[in-house]
């Protein structure tokens, strides 16, 4: 299992599911798009920096102690209190951090290329300090969006890389780019494994990392089929599948989150600004949730 970014959230759900960890490149550096696009066109050119590539992060998000090189974002290289203001005395370290980078790329590289084992890359964009990291002047989405035309770009970009025996996890911050993933043709299926998590503050919660490792992926419990939530519900909620194992809240046409199997019954993430997940089960055609609220069905 190997971390694209675009934070640190993908090597955190990594953690929990894999029982070992190999340090790689996009472990715990903030990586818009295009730079992750542009490191597999340009094999890992993006991590040969030096000093004068280097510059604070202060300007972006105060009281932080990362650099910022050649776009990439190393935010757990250098200790809280580092003065930078003393460049010549940095610019050892700085050299050596390009080179650590570099190694990892070379093990990353290996990896991806090595037939004999199967790749699962994690992506996601759902890290709530992503919005300090777009480029100045443009939109979230143009650095982070996570939608059906990247995931093709990005597709295209692996396999030219030579990466071999790939599958790809997005977990998508926003609800629109979950949508769109999920219209892209059924030939990608079982390449892409896509779940909307919502916005998560970290240090992500031990349970709710926990909960989204359970419900990755299907083999790892016994549970009940995701179709056995899906239809019309009164006041107009609906939801419909999307996988195996997941479906798409809407409320007259307005996607409002997502379902997926847990152990038990299914976890259900809505959107919105203060986007939270909470267990439900279903019953006499009542979607019941842990707070004892309730849908009623009135068409499967």
């Amino acid at each position: 299992m190997l971390s694209l970014g675009f934070g640190c959230e993908s090597r955190q759900t990594i953690e929990q599911i894999s029982v070992t960890m190999v340090s790689m490149p996009f472990d715990n550096i903030i990586t818009p798009k295009k730079l992750l696009l542009e490191s597999l066109r340009f094999d890992g050119k993006v991590f040969e920096f030096n000093s004068d590539d280097c510059k604070p992060t202060w300007d972006r998000v105060p009281f932080t102690y990362g650099i910022e090189a050649k776009g990439l974002f190393y935010m757990h290289e250098f200790p809280i209190d580092a003065d930078f203001s003393q460049r010549n005395e940095w610019a050892q370290k700085f050299n050596a951090l390009s080179a650590k980078y570099q190694r990892r790329w070379l093990k990353f590289k290996s990896l991806c290329q090595d037939d004999n084992y199967e790749k699962i890359f994690f992506l996601a964009n759902s890290q709530h300090l992503f919005n300090h990291f777009y480029q100045k002047g443009g939109q979230y989405s143009d650095s982070f969006g996570i939608d059906a035309d990247f995931v093709l770009e990005l597709i295209e970009e692996l396999e030219h890389f030579g990466a071999q025996n790939f599958r790809i996890v997005l977990l998508c911050g926003n609800i629109d780019d979950y949508i769109s993933v999920n219209s892209l043709p059924d030939r990608y299926k079982d390449l892409l494994l896509t779940r909307f998590v919502g916005t998560i503050t970290y240090p992500m919660p031990d349970i709710l990392v926990r909960e989204l490792s359970y419900t990755l992926f299907k083999s790892a419990f016994h549970g009940p089929d995701i179709s056995a939530v899906c239809g019309t519900y009164i006041g107009g909620m609906q939801i419909m599948q999307t996988s195996d194992n997941t479906a798409l809240i809407t409320n007259f046409g307005i996607a409002l989150g997502e379902v997926r199997l847990f152990p038990g019954g299914y976890i259900v993430v809505f959107n919105g600004e203060a986007n939270f997940t909470m267990k439900a089960c279903i019953n006499d055609n009542k979607l019941r949730f842990a707070n004892r609220d309730e849908w009623t069905r009135i068409e499967s």
